[in-house]
């Protein structure tokens, strides 16, 4: 049923009348409730339909004891799309679920639907090393690498990913890489300089010295173009 009213499709209003009928298969109150198995296919099919009045339905399901059904109940959020303040509350909230692929799904959706306010929950998950699961943690700076391209301005995105240098020096770099694809391609103002010097230290200290040569090489004109009007380098001995 998923598959045919799957959210895009030409035949995503074909289910719209049966929604009703799959919020009552998830329930588990009554004298016979439905199977785990046609609980988790319930769910999956929800997770596809993904219109706007099944946010109800999936948000019961994130609290469901079957990590399946709360599985497809985050992917069923984030495919709705709606940046609904339930939604949100309820995923981040899934952030700390005992089983890794809910966790998972809920950082995704949470990619897709959130603002920066998430982001700073992402980000400050991160910094605090709560999350162990390398899987996990590499979809949360997934999710923070699309939250602030999609959100942040350049100047929030250094000053977050400067946070990030010491313990994590790839991701910091990854940020300063959003952070200056940002910029205007042509611009070469103090920001800009200061910003790519930053990203070629965080390449250096995530083992990637090649990156970090083409970066200065890529700005070395402008600074010794700079040093030869004002006698100084537009780009600091040492970064702060």
């Amino acid at each position: 049923m998923g598959a045919i009213g799957e959210r895009g499709t030409p035949t995503a209003d074909a289910v719209a009348p049966v929604v009703l009928t799959l919020g009552q298969l998830l329930s588990r109150d009554g004298a016979a409730p439905a199977t785990a198995e046609v609980h988790e296919a319930a769910a999956r099919a929800l997770s596809k339909i993904a219109r706007p009045e099944t946010l109800p339905l999936l948000l019961n399901c994130l609290d469901d004891p079957a990590p399946a059904v709360r599985f497809f109940a985050a992917q069923g959020l984030g495919n709705i799309g709606n940046s609904d303040p339930r939604a949100i509350d309820a995923l981040v909230k899934r952030l700390a679920d005992a089983d890794k692929g809910v966790r998972a799904a809920a950082v995704d959706a949470l990619g897709r639907i959130g603002g920066q306010t998430v982001a700073h929950d992402i980000a400050a998950r991160l910094a605090s090393a709560s999350e162990t699961d390398a899987d996990v943690r590499a979809a949360l700076w997934t999710a923070l690498a699309a939250l602030e391209k999609r959100t942040a301005q350049p100047s929030d995105i250094v000053t977050l990913a400067d946070s990030f240098l010491v313990a994590d020096a790839a991701g910091a770099a990854r940020l300063y890489e959003i952070a200056a694809d940002k910029l205007r391609p042509e611009e070469k103002s103090e920001f800009a300089v200061r910003l790519h010097a930053k990203l070629a230290d965080a390449y250096v200290r995530a083992g990637q010295p090649a990156k970090a040569a083409a970066v200065r090489q890529r700005f070395k004109e402008f600074e010794d173009t700079t040093v030869s009007s004002s006698g100084q380098s537009a780009v600091p001995a040492s970064l702060p």
